[in-house]
C-alpha cells in the first residue's frame, strides 16, 4: 500500500514532501503511543545509537524506493529489490552465525526465481529507477541485522519513531521550499499513507525481531510482489501478462513450502 501510494503521489508532489508529510504525520502518531504510555521516560532508550543507524539507513532506503517507484514500473522495481533477502541470508550468516539450512536457501531461491520472471523482459534496459531499487535492496537487508540487534525487548513504536524522525529532518529543507498544499482527497490520502507506513514498520520490525531465526522471514517478504501486482491492476491498469502469473505461482508457492518445512522442523524438535 505505501509503495502504491508512493507511485500515485509523486505524479502530483515532489519526493522530498511525500517522505517529510509521511514521516511527520507518522512520528507524531508513534510519538503519542510513547508518551501517553511511558511519559518522556518511553523516549529514552540505551539502544539509541543502534536506532539512529537504523534512522539513517532507512533515510537513504526511503528516498532511493520512492524514486525507483516514480521512475520505473513496479514490477521493475521489485524484481531488484526483492534480491534483498539473498543478501540477507549471506549477512547473518557472517554476522549473525545463524544457520542457514538447504530448505530455507531453496525456497528464497524459488521466490527470487519467481521475481525475475514476473520482472520479465523489462531489466534489458537499465535506468536510474532500478539503479535506486538495488541502493535500497542492500539496505534493506542491512536493517535486518540492526533490528536483530536490538532486540525484541525494546519497547515496539521506539522502531517506527525514530527512523520517521530522521526522514523528516533529512527530507523538510528539501521540501518546504517547493511544498504544495494537498487538496480534497490527497489529504486523505497523505494521512493513509503514514499509517500504512508506520504499520509496515511497525509489524515488520516485530516479526524480525520476535523471530527465532532470521532466515524464516526471506521468502514471506515475497508476498509483497501479490500486492503490488492487485494495487498495479486495479488503479494503474497493469495488467498481469503469463510472465507475472508464474512468477506470482513460484512466490506463493516459495512462502508456503517455508511454512510447511517450518511446521515440519517445530514438530520434529518438540517430539524429541
Amino acid at each position: 500500500m505505501a509503495d502504491t501510494l508512493s507511485k500515485y503521489l509523486s505524479a502530483s508532489y515532489t519526493i522530498p514532501q511525500i517522505l517529510m508529510s509521511t514521516s511527520f504525520l507518522g512520528s507524531i502518531f508513534a510519538g503519542s503511543w510513547i508518551f501517553l504510555k511511558k511519559g518522556f521516560r518511553g523516549f529514552i532508550t540505551p539502544k539509541l545509537k543502534w536506532h539512529v543507524m537504523r534512522g539513517f539507513i532507512i533515510v537513504i532506503i526511503s528516498y532511493s524506493i520512492v524514486h525507483a517507484f516514480s521512475l520505473a514500473p513496479m514490477a521493475d522495481v521489485y524484481g531488484i529489490t526483492f534480491t534483498s533477502p539473498f543478501i540477507t541470508l549471506i549477512l547473518i550468516y557472517f554476522i549473525l552465525k545463524e544457520k542457514i539450512g538447504f530448505h530455507r536457501w531453496l525456497a528464497v531461491f524459488i521466490g527470487f526465481t519467481g521475481a525475475f520472471i514476473l520482472a520479465g523482459p523489462q531489466f534489458e534496459t537499465l535506468s536510474i529507477g532500478l539503479i535506486y531499487a538495488a541502493i535500497s535492496s542492500f539496505f534493506i537487508a542491512v536493517t535486518t541485522i540492526i533490528i536483530r540487534k536490538i532486540g525484541k525487548e525494546e519497547y515496539l513504536p521506539l522502531y517506527p519513531f525514530f527512523p520517521l524522525i530522521c526522514i523528516f529532518l533529512f527530507n523538510a529543507p528539501m521540501a518546504v521550499p517547493h511544498f504544495i498544499m494537498p487538496q480534497g482527497l490527497d489529504i486523505l490520502l497523505f494521512l493513509i499513507h503514514a499509517c500504512v507506513v508506520m504499520g509496515g514498520l511497525l509489524m515488520v520490525t516485530y516479526a524480525i525481531a520476535h523471530i527465532e531465526e532470521t532466515a524464516i522471514l526471506s521468502p514471506f517478504i515475497y508476498i509483497q510482489i501479490v500486492w503490488g501486482t492487485v494495487f498495479g491492476i486495479f488503479l494503474f491498469g497493469d495488467i498481469p501478462t503469463w510472465t507475472t502469473i508464474l512468477g506470482l505461482i513460484l512466490i506463493i508457492g516459495a512462502g508456503l513450502y517455508s511454512i510447511w518445512r517450518e511446521h515440519v522442523h517445530y514438530k520434529e524438535d518438540h517430539s524429541l
